[in-house]
């Protein structure tokens, strides 16, 4: 049996959003097998939902090509070919050749 007061805490941390991913997964185990528990889940929801009245909702901004930039720089630009490996690059040099040969020759 874990102590009152820190289920008390833990309900308010669960209710607010405040656990780690992991803490999260064994609240929401202990809410469909523990009726006190989802008791002090339900009371902290119900204190705390006035204030979610006080607040729009807001769109997340786009921050992950920001980071990227901040941490990489600038993407590079790559020529079409860059992604082609060397012997395939070969290859078609060495075709288009021979072919402007045999047109030149034929």
């Amino acid at each position: 049996m874990t102590d009152p007061s820190t289920d008390d805490i833990m309900a308010a941390e669960y209710a607010i959003g405040l656990l780690d991913p992991e803490q999260r997964a064994l609240a929401d185990r202990r809410l469909a097998r523990d009726p006190v528990w989802a008791g002090l889940v339900a009371a902290w929801q119900m204190r705390l939902s006035p204030m979610n009245g006080q607040f729009g909702s807001v769109p997340a901004p786009n921050v992950l090509p920001l980071i990227q930039r901040r941490l990489f720089g600038p993407p590079v630009r790559r020529s079409p070919l860059s992604g082609l490996p060397v012997p395939v690059i070969v290859g078609v040099v060495l075709v288009a050749k021979a072919l402007v040969l045999w047109m030149l020759l034929g």
